[in-house]
């Protein structure tokens, strides 16, 4: 990034983490639900739990897969781990994220990213993230959470190909 271009806000979406990476989900009891940041720099998901993945967008492969468009699925791969994310949540069986959970996933990705030296500044301002809070809570129902879903997909493709570009 050159430095008079201003920093981009942090952007903050839902996301369904598979940690089997699978084509077909029999149970989808091990999906895991929380929350990817993408700054102008850094990539990171993480759930209520812990941090998943924190790494440098410049060092991440992504493969958006045409078999899950209406979830914006994705693999991600960084230090040889492959990582499957959606952005819609991909069966009606998988549990959403709530507030609580959301809050706890955003503390995890910031432990994580000072603990490996990556973040040269907050991964995310207070507005950017009560608005992404706010918009949970005004979730009405599955089909505009769907739409949703598709609409931060796209923005988490539009980031990294805008950061892949710049490196």
């Amino acid at each position: 990034m050159a430095q008079n271009e201003p920093v981009r806000e942090p952007l903050v979406v839902p996301a369904w983490h598979d940690p089997k990476a699978r084509t077909v989900v029999f149970s989808p009891s091990d999906f895991e639900v929380g929350i990817v940041v993408v700054t102008d720099e850094l990539i990171s998901f993480a759930t209520k739990d812990t941090a998943t993945f924190v790494a440098p967008c410049s060092q991440v492969g992504v493969k958006w897969l045409r078999m899950a468009r209406p979830t914006r699925g994705c693999e991600m791969t960084f230090a040889g781990e492959r990582h499957r994310f959606y952005f819609a949540r991909p069966l009606e069986s998988v549990p959403g994220i709530d507030e609580t959970g959301a809050q706890a996933a955003l503390g995890n990705i910031s432990v994580a990213a000072d603990l490996l030296e990556l973040a040269t500044g907050p991964l995310a301002t207070f507005a950017s993230v009560t608005g992404f809070l706010g918009e949970l809570a005004a979730l009405p129902g599955e089909v505009l959470a769907a739409r949703r879903g598709i609409r931060n997909g796209d923005s988490v493709r539009q980031r990294l190909e805008s950061a892949a570009a710049e490196a």
